[in-house]
Parts: structure tokens; sequence; C-alpha cells
């Protein structure tokens, strides 16, 4: 089996504190729908108009959860909501910085 990228990046930098969170890539994923009962919750994402926090609104979103989009990029907010609402999420955005 090969290492992953992970464990490639790893080596060097304290390998062996790394070692309890290293899953074999065949290993299952749980979903946060298997694990707890979501759907008609509601998440506020911060960072939620690109990158990870556009996934994670996705991820929740699909498991049923309403989400709250927050980002300082109105326009990629905007697109961000109206995409997730053309898929048939219930999402809502509110321009934030969480600097302030």
């Amino acid at each position: 089996m090969s290492a992953s990228v992970f464990e490639k990046e790893a080596v060097g930098f304290h390998q062996h504190a790394f070692q309890p969170f290293l899953v074999p890539s065949h290993a299952p994923v749980p979903k946060i729908c298997d694990m707890y009962d979501v759907d008609g919750k509601t998440a506020v994402i911060t960072g939620a108009a690109g990158g990870m926090g556009l996934s994670m609104a996705r991820s929740f979103a699909n498991a049923g959860m309403n989400v709250v989009l927050a980002d300082i990029d109105v326009g990629r907010l905007e697109a961000a909501v109206a995409g997730l609402r053309a898929d048939g999420h219930a999402a809502m955005g509110v321009p934030t910085d969480v600097s302030k």
C-alpha cells in the first residue's frame, strides 16, 4: 500500500504524533447524517463563499440542514447562496467581517 499525501507530508515533521490520525484510504468515511439527525437543523458557516467553507455548506445542505453562509466577499457570497438554492437547498447569506 502506498503512503497517502498526508503521510508523505508528515515524514520528518514529528510523524509519530500523527500516527493515531492516519486512516487507510480504503476506510469508509462517515457522513454527518449517519452520525446525527441533522434534518431541519440550521448551520452557520463563516468563510462560506468559497473553498472549505462552501464545501461544508454544501455537505450540511446535502444532509438536510438549512445553511446560513457568512462571508466578507458579498459578490461571491451571493453566488454561493444562489448555487445552493438552485440545487433546492434552504440557504441564506449574511455579509460578515469576523475580524471586527
